[in-house]
């Protein structure tokens, strides 16, 4: 009697085109999701759908691993995982879902940011200049304040039809401020990661553009801090602007952090990439108040106008799905509708080549 159990190289192949077509279908309910919020419409069944496809990742990447424990996955499977796992934190920080991070990972992730901060400042010390001592004589902010500021935002990432089951108002008290919830600045080292990623799959240079939508993330994470999460001092800064071109870094090669230090390698001499030390400073300078204006005048006035976090969250959603459509659309997708390449994307924010040789 003939076998008729399934190839083991065939069913290889079957996983992964279906594991690489949940992660790229997941990742676009994502980000459709994100931008029905800001346009003020969103369904429950949108949310429902979402939340779904990542449950459904989430088993049968388990499944995956179980049928192929020692199966390698693709460089760009790989990158579509991380791809969703920073769109869904991103994206959902303002309600508990079934992709919250724990607590416990929470505090770890929050040790490792600090401490990386500390060791970059060892050989950049970019604070040493500035007059800091607003950032703890006039915070933190009151309590009233940080309520309120924090209403503020919620508001305005809430769409007035909002139905799906994690409603914005339904977090609305407590959840957004909560030690549990993800900041933005929690959030900075996976982006910071992802691009990294990014970099070092197609062999591209970061360009201007992408260097200021990165400062502008920093400048955002640190704003959120003082006015939702009643930071004072420098430390919020100093973790969120502490990333360029290190040339003493201890990082393992191969690993996450030599890969963030490389994507800021300015091709020769050990020199980091042109432009990258200005527009940093160019954005931490902005979070200064102005001689006579009080700090937390000059915050609020930020988070209205430039740093306003409506359009920030936009232009970081737009983002990635630069990145998802930089790559090869899964073949399922191609079949399903006839996908094609769009490697134009890219180019918004990385250029061709100059680091193609740096990540080992």
């Amino acid at each position: 009697m003939a076998d008729k159990s399934a190839d083991p190289g065939t069913l290889l192949d079957v996983d992964t085109l279906i594991l690489d077509y949940l992660l790229y279908a997941a990742n676009s309910t994502l980000l459709n999701v994100a931008r029905a919020r800001r346009s003020n419409y969103l369904s429950g069944t949108e949310s429902r759908q979402a939340e779904l496809l990542i449950q459904m990742v989430s088993s049968f990447l388990a499944i995956f691993r179980s049928n192929h424990p020692s199966a390698p996955i693709s460089s760009t499977t790989s990158f579509r995982l991380s791809l969703l796992k920073f769109t869904t934190l991103f994206t959902c920080r303002f309600a508990p879902s079934s992709s919250s991070v724990s607590l416990v990972d929470l505090h770890l992730l929050r040790r490792q940011r600090r401490e990386r901060a500390h060791h970059f400042v060892g050989h950049d010390d970019f604070l040493a200049d500035l007059d800091l001592a607003a950032f703890s004589a006039s915070l933190p902010l009151l309590p009233s304040s940080l309520r309120a500021h924090r209403d503020r935002l919620l508001a305005a990432f809430t769409p007035s039809n909002d139905t799906s089951p994690a409603t914005l108002p339904d977090i609305h008290e407590g959840y957004y401020d909560a030690p549990a919830s993800l900041s933005i600045l929690d959030t900075l080292p996976l982006f910071m990661n992802l691009c990294a990623a990014q970099t070092a799959l197609h062999g591209n240079n970061v360009t201007e553009r992408w260097m200021r939508l990165a400062a502008c993330y920093m400048a955002s994470a640190a704003l959120e801090q003082y006015l939702v999460h009643g930071a004072s001092g420098l430390y919020p800064m100093l973790e969120a602007f502490a990333y360029g071109f290190d040339a003493s870094s201890t990082a393992e090669a191969g690993s996450e952090e030599l890969a963030v230090t490389n994507m800021f390698w300015g091709g020769e001499d050990a020199r980091e990439v042109d432009g990258w030390r200005e527009i940093r400073g160019e954005h931490l300078a902005a979070l200064l108040p102005p001689e006579g204006v009080p700090l937390e005048t000059h915050l609020s006035e930020l988070a209205s106008k430039e740093l306003d976090l409506v359009p920030f969250e936009g232009e970081v959603v737009e983002f990635l799905g630069t990145l998802l459509h930089a790559q090869a659309a899964p073949v399922l997708v191609q079949l399903e509708k006839a996908g094609a390449r769009d490697a134009g994307f890219a180019g918004r924010y990385f250029g061709q080549g100059g680091l193609g040789n740096s990540f080992g």
